[in-house]
C-alpha cells in the first residue's frame, strides 16, 4: 500500500469554511443598519414623547441612542468573531453569551429609535432587552461557574455542590421568566395609558425580591468552590513539605514556594476573582433596572422622578438614574472577562487551526471507512485479522508490570531498563511455552480487538511505555509522574484508573501483540542487557520463522504468515471496524521515536486515515527543549531494527521530499498541542495538576515514603551519571 499524503480532494472543507463566514455576515449587516437608521434618527428628529403615569421619557434621549448603538457595534463586532470560530464547548456557550448581549443592545436601539420618532413598542422592546440581560446573566453563571464545578467535581472526584447549583439555576431562570413578564407588562400598561394597579405593583416586587435573593444565594453557595480548591492546594504544599522534607531539602525549597504551586493558587484566585465580579455586577444592573422602574415595593414607584427633580434634571441626574449606563459598562466588563481573562482571543487562535485539522480528519476518516477493501488474498487477510485482534487491557498490562522484578526478570530497574531488555527477558521467555503473543498468555486466550493503537521505540524505558499507555486510559497528556507513581504505589493508580472505568479499555502493543517467537526469538548474535552488558539467552522455542519475504508469499512477493509486514492493513482494517479506534504515540524522552522508521510510518499512515492521533510525552518542559528535531526528521535518515523494513517503508513512498515536509508538519500540530491551550481550560488543568499533587501525597502519606524519596533521588542520581558520560 503507497504511503502518501497526497489524498483526495475534499471541496466540503472549503464549502463549510465558507458557510461558517457567511454565519454572522446577517449580524453585521442588521447592527450597521441599526447604526445607519440611529445616525439619521438623531440628526433629524426632535425628542420623543412623555408618558402620564410613571416617567417614561429620557431627558437626553440622543445622546442614549448614540451610546446603544455604539455599543452595538462593539458587542457586534465580538460576537461574530466568536460566532465565526465557536466549535468547542466552552466557544459556543460564549457566543450565546454574545448573542444575547448583541440582542439586547439592539432591542435598546429599537426602543430609543421609536421613542424620538413618537412610536410605541408596547413592551415588546423592553422585554427583549431585558430578558438578554437577563440571559447574559445567567448564561455567565452556567459557562464560568457552574461548567468550572463539573470540571473539578469531574478531575479531582470532590463533591462541589453542582446539582444544587443546577436547581439555583433553575430558579432563576423561572424568576427571570416572571420578572420579564412582570417588566412588559408594566411597559404595555404605560403604552396603552392603562393605570398600573398596586396589587400588580405589589406582586412583580415579590417576583424581583426573590430574583436578587435567588442572585445572592447563588452567589453564597456556588463561589465558596474555588476557595475550597484553594485550601486544598495549601493543604497539598503543607503536606508534601511536611512527608517529603528531605526531598524538598535536595532540591532547596519548600512545596510552598514551588512556582507550580504559586501558578496554581494564582490561576484560581484570578478566576475566584472575576467571578465574583460579574456575579455582583449582574446583580447590581438588575437592582438599578428595579429599583428606577418602581418594581421595589414598598419603594416609591416614582423614585426615578424624585432622584431627577432633587437634582434639577441635570445630566448627573440622568446618569445617575438610567440603566443604560451602567448595562453598558456590565457589558464592557463581560467583554473584557471574556476576551482577555478568560481567554476567548487566545482561545480562537489555539482552536482555529485545530477543528479545522478536525473537520478535514473526519472527512478522511469517511473516506477511509467508504473505500476500504479488504485484500484480495484471503490468507493474507485472515492473517491481518487475526493480528488485530491480540489487545490487552490496562489491567493486564499492570499486572505484568507488577510481576518485574519479582515474579521474573529479577534484575529490572524500572528507571533504566529499555522495552527491548523486557521483550528479550520477559515478554518472550514467558510466552515460550505457548510458542504465541504474550497477550493470548495474558489475556488467558481471549481475543479482543483494540481500542487503540501504541507507537513506541524499544529503546525507550519499558516504564515510560506503561505510564504513556495508562496516561492515555486517564485522558492525560503527560507521563512522567505517572511512571514514579507505579513504583511507589501501583493500586493507586489502579483505583485511579478504576473510577474512570478504563482497567478494560484495551490496546494493541507490538511487544505483547506480535508474535515474537515467528521472528526475532533466536537472534543470531545473542542480544545484551542495556545496564549490565550481559549476554541474554535466546529463546530454545521450535518455531518457524518468517520473515518479510518467507514462503509462502503474496502474489508481490510479501510473506503471509509473517507479522511485520501487517501493520499498516492492520491498522486500515482496523480504523474501517471501528470508527473510534485511535492511535497513541509513546513519545519516549530523547524523542528518539522520531527516528524509528516504523513509528514515523505508523503516524504518517494514522494521519491518512483521519484516525484521532494522541501524543503522550514525559513532561511538557523536556518536550519544550527538544521539539527542534521534528523539523530534521527526513525518512530517509531513519533506522529499523531490521534493515528490510526500512527498505520496504521506503519503496511505499513515492516522493520521499514531501512526505518529509508533511510529517515535519504533523508532528509539528502533535506537539503544538502542549503548548497551545486555550486558558479557557485553566480550571481544568489546574485541577489536573492538583490531582497529581493530591495523589502524590497519598502514595507519600499511606503507602511507601521512604521508597518513592529514594527512588527519585536514585533516579537523579542516575540521570546525572548519565548526562555527565553523554
Amino acid at each position: 500500500m503507497e504511503l502518501s499524503f497526497a489524498g483526495p480532494a475534499f471541496p466540503t472543507v472549503h464549502r463549510l469554511a465558507w458557510r461558517r463566514r457567511l454565519r454572522p455576515l446577517g449580524l453585521l449587516l442588521l447592527s450597521w443598519i441599526l447604526l445607519a437608521v440611529s445616525l439619521w434618527t438623531t440628526f433629524t428628529r426632535e425628542e420623543g414623547y412623555e408618558s402620564e403615569g410613571l416617567t417614561e421619557s429620557i431627558p437626553f434621549q440622543r445622546y442614549t441612542l448614540i451610546i446603544a448603538a455604539a455599543m452595538l457595534q462593539i458587542v457586534a463586532a465580538s460576537a461574530a468573531i466568536v460566532v465565526l470560530h465557536a466549535r468547542t464547548e466552552c466557544l459556543v456557550h460564549i457566543a450565546a453569551i454574545l448573542l444575547s448581549m448583541w440582542a439586547s443592545e439592539a432591542a435598546l436601539v429599537v426602543k430609543f429609535i421609536l421613542q424620538i420618532h413618537g412610536l410605541k413598542d408596547y413592551g415588546l422592546a423592553v422585554a427583549v432587552s431585558l430578558g438578554c440581560l437577563l440571559g447574559v446573566g445567567w448564561g455567565v453563571q452556567k459557562t464560568f461557574i457552574h461548567n468550572a464545578e463539573a470540571d473539578i467535581e469531574k478531575v479531582l472526584g470532590m463533591d462541589m455542590g453542582r446539582h444544587r447549583t443546577y436547581q439555583l439555576l433553575k430558579a432563576d431562570l423561572l424568576l427571570s421568566v416572571l420578572v420579564i413578564v412582570a417588566v412588559a407588562s408594566q411597559r404595555l400598561m404605560v403604552d396603552l395609558e392603562s393605570q398600573w394597579p398596586e396589587t400588580f405593583r405589589i406582586m412583580a416586587s415579590v417576583a424581583c425580591w426573590a430574583f436578587l435573593g435567588i442572585g445572592i444565594a447563588f452567589n453564597l453557595w456556588t463561589l465558596p468552590f474555588v476557595n475550597r480548591v484553594i485550601r486544598a492546594v495549601d493543604d497539598t504544599a503543607t503536606r508534601g513539605a511536611q512527608l517529603a522534607p528531605e526531598a524538598k531539602a535536595s532540591q532547596g525549597k519548600s512545596d510552598s514556594d514551588d512556582p507550580d504551586i504559586q501558578k496554581i493558587l494564582a490561576s484560581l484566585k484570578t478566576h475566584r476573582t472575576f467571578m465574583l465580579g460579574l456575579c455582583l455586577a449582574r446583580l447590581l444592573v438588575f437592582g438599578h433596572i428595579m429599583l428606577f422602574g418602581g418594581f421595589l415595593w414598598p419603594i416609591a414607584v416614582d423614585l426615578r422622578v424624585r432622584v431627577t427633580d432633587s437634582l434639577d434634571e441635570t445630566f448627573a441626574a440622568y446618569l445617575l438614574t438610567d440603566s443604560v449606563h451602567i448595562t453598558t459598562l456590565y457589558y464592557f466588563f463581560l467583554l473584557g472577562v471574556i476576551w482577555y481573562v478568560y481567554g476567548g482571543l487566545s482561545s480562537i487562535a489555539a482552536v482555529h487551526a485545530r477543528f479545522y485539522d478536525e473537520e478535514l480528519r473526519l472527512l478522511k476518516r469517511d473516506y477511509q471507512r467508504a473505500t476500504f477493501v479488504p485484500g484480495s488474498d484471503s490468507r493474507w487477510q485472515a492473517q491481518v485479522e487475526d493480528l488485530a485482534c491480540r489487545a490487552i487491557t490496562i489491567e493486564a498490562l499492570l499486572d505484568f508490570y507488577v510481576g518485574l522484578g519479582t515474579t521474573y526478570m529479577p534484575s529490572f530497574t524500572p528507571g533504566r531498563h529499555t522495552t527491548h531488555d523486557v521483550v528479550r527477558q520477559a515478554i518472550i521467555p514467558l510466552s515460550a511455552s505457548a510458542g504465541s503473543d504474550l497477550a493470548k498468555v495474558l489475556m488467558k486466550g481471549r481475543r479482543l480487538p483494540p481500542q487503540a493503537m501504541v507507537s513506541h521505540t524499544w529503546r525507550g524505558r519499558f516504564r515510560d511505555l506503561v505510564a504513556a499507555v495508562v496516561a492515555d486510559s486517564l485522558g492525560e497528556q503527560e507521563y512522567g509522574r505517572i511512571g514514579k507513581l507505579l513504583d511507589s504505589n501501583i493500586d493507586l493508580v489502579k483505583s485511579w484508573i478504576t473510577r474512570e472505568s478504563g482497567l478494560e479499555r484495551t490496546y494493541w502493543i507490538c511487544a505483547f501483540s506480535v508474535n515474537q517467537h515467528l521472528s526475532i526469538c533466536s537472534p543470531a548474535e545473542p542480544p545484551t542487557d542495556s545496564i549490565t552488558g550481559q549476554l541474554i539467552p535466546t529463546c530454545g522455542c521450535s518455531c518457524p520463522k518468517f520473515l518479510n519475504t518467507d514462503e509462502p508469499c503474496r502474489a508481490d512477493g510479501a510473506s503471509i504468515h509473517c507479522e511485520m509486514n501487517k501493520f499498516g492493513d492492520m491498522m486500515a482494517w482496523l480504523a474501517a471496524k471501528d470508527n473510534s479506534f485511535t492511535h497513541v504515540l509513546a513519545m519516549d524522552r530523547d524523542l528518539d521515536l522520531l527516528t524509528r522508521a516504523w513509528c514515523v510510518a505508523e503516524a504518517a499512515e494514522s494521519y491518512i486515515m483521519g484516525m484521532c492521533q494522541y501524543m503522550k510525552v514525559s513532561s511538557n518542559s523536556s518536550i519544550r527543549k527538544k521539539w527542534a528535531k521534528v523539523k530534521k526528521l527526513r525518512v530517509e535518515g531513519m533506522a529499523a531494527t531490521r534493515p528490510e523494513d526500512v527498505d520496504e517503508i521506503l519503496q511505499r513512498i513515492p516522493n520521499k521530499t514531501e512526505f518529509n515536509t508533511q510529517i515535519q508538519k504533523l508532528f509539528g500540530r502533535l506537539f503544538g498541542q502542549f503548548w497551545h491551550v486555550p486558558p479557557s481550560e485553566r480550571v481544568l488543568l489546574v485541577c489536573r495538576e492538583l490531582r497529581w499533587r493530591m495523589n502524590m501525597i497519598k502514595a507519600l502519606s499511606d503507602e511507601a515514603p521512604g521508597r518513592l524519596i529514594e527512588s527519585q533521588l536514585k533516579e537523579s542520581a542516575e540521570e546525572t551519571v548519565r548526562q555527565e558520560l553523554v
